[in-house]
């Protein structure tokens, strides 16, 4: 395991953040390293629309079509996304959309 790695681990440990169900859930998912809650991050509402349809495990093309926008422009939203929220991937994203209360049926 990466030195910087172990030492996250011990961190959040000692912050009591791995002792409920959603540290042990982010360890797992995003290998110790604590990603910004969506919540926290600075998304426009167009951002935050479209990060809630992938929460819901909609497609880009779904999204586009919901939201009326082009696939380009939707690939490029969830590009912008994921760096806001320092996630790499879809999965990562979910995981911290759905931490923040998006992706939910209302």
């Amino acid at each position: 395991m990466h030195v910087a790695t172990i030492k996250h681990f011990r961190e959040m440990h000692d912050r009591r953040e791995m002792h409920d169900q959603r540290g042990w859930l982010r360890v797992l998912v995003l290998g110790c390293r604590r990603a910004p809650a969506a919540d926290d991050a600075q998304l426009t509402e167009r951002e935050r629309q479209v990060l809630d349809l992938v929460a819901a495990g909609r497609s880009n093309a779904q999204i586009a079509q919901t939201l009326f926008l082009s696939p380009k422009t939707v690939r490029n939203l969830v590009s912008t996304i994921f760096a806001k929220i320092h996630v790499e991937d879809r999965a990562q994203a979910i995981v911290t959309a759905r931490e923040a209360g998006l992706g939910r049926p209302s």
